[in-house]
This record gives structure tokens, sequence and C-alpha cells, in this order.
């Protein structure tokens, strides 16, 4: 990403020391902002922009999967929300950008993988191999069910 503002860089953060987590939900501050953008969110108590996550640039989605994120005021310093893509991790930039294109605050960070979302995925497809399991049984129990009939039909017919 070269065509960042230098002056804007570190005026975002995210989670403790700019580590964000994959899969969920973030909240970004932002430290730093221009006049206008400042005026905006104190007259209007909110303003849209786009959040982008890059090593190659993807669009950050609003923490309710809007295509932009909502900076509100909180505690008196500007945030937003936004949800981090699953299967990102590693050395990052996140950008922020108003509905112009501008430049209003940028960083690099680091993004983890969700445990909890990757043990999620483990126990469905869990569920799914118990699921196999559980209709082999069940046919093998049918079936079983069938020749025991048989047989004593058989039996009965036998003695007769």
């Amino acid at each position: 990403v070269q065509q960042l503002n230098p002056e804007l860089k570190g005026t975002l953060s995210v989670g403790n020391n700019n580590v964000a987590t994959a899969g969920v939900v973030n909240s970004v501050r932002i430290n730093v902002v221009n006049r206008e953008f400042t005026e905006r969110l104190q007259r209007d108590g909110v303003v849209y922009a786009y959040a982008y996550i890059y090593s190659s640039p993807r669009l950050l989605k609003g923490a309710d999967g809007s295509k932009f994120v909502t900076v509100r005021m909180v505690n008196g310093k500007p945030q937003f929300d936004a949800q981090f893509p699953a299967g990102y991790t590693g050395k990052h930039t996140v950008v922020l950008v108003d509905e112009k294109g501008n430049q209003v605050a940028w960083t690099d960070i680091t993004v983890t993988s969700n445990a909890v979302s990757q043990q999620l995925h483990s126990l469905s497809a869990t569920g799914s191999n118990i699921f196999v399991v559980t209709t082999v049984c069940s046919i093998l129990i049918a079936a079983a069910s069938v020749l025991l009939l048989r047989i004593k039909s058989h039996k009965r017919y036998a003695n007769s």
C-alpha cells in the first residue's frame, strides 16, 4: 500500500495493541480525524465511511453486514465496528475513507485467527459424521430385524 498518506499512519487503533480477530466484529478507534469529518460527526452524531483491509484491498463490512461502517462518538472518541474477514491472518493495513474517497485514517495491524469459529466449524463437521454413523446403524438394525423375522417365520413353517 504505497498511496497512503504518511501523516495519517497510526491514526486508527484496533483491539489491544492493534491486534484484530478474524471472522468477528472488531471495534476500531479513530485517534485523529480531519476537521470536516469531526464537524460532521459532532453535528450529525454519525458519519458513514468505508474501511478496507489491505494486502489486496477488501472492504470491511459494518457490524450489521452493510458495505459501510458507522462512525459514532463513544466516550468522546470516534469509533466504528467492522467485521474482519474469516481466514485473514498476519500483518495487514486498515484504512478508513470518507464517501468522497478521501483518506481519514489508517494503521498497520495484526489479525489473529478466531479459535472459537474454528472450533464451531470442526464441531459441525463432527456432527455430520455422527449423522452418517447414526444412519448406517439404523439401516443395520432394520436389516437385522427383517432377518430375525424371516428366521422366526421360517422356523414356524418348518415346525408345522
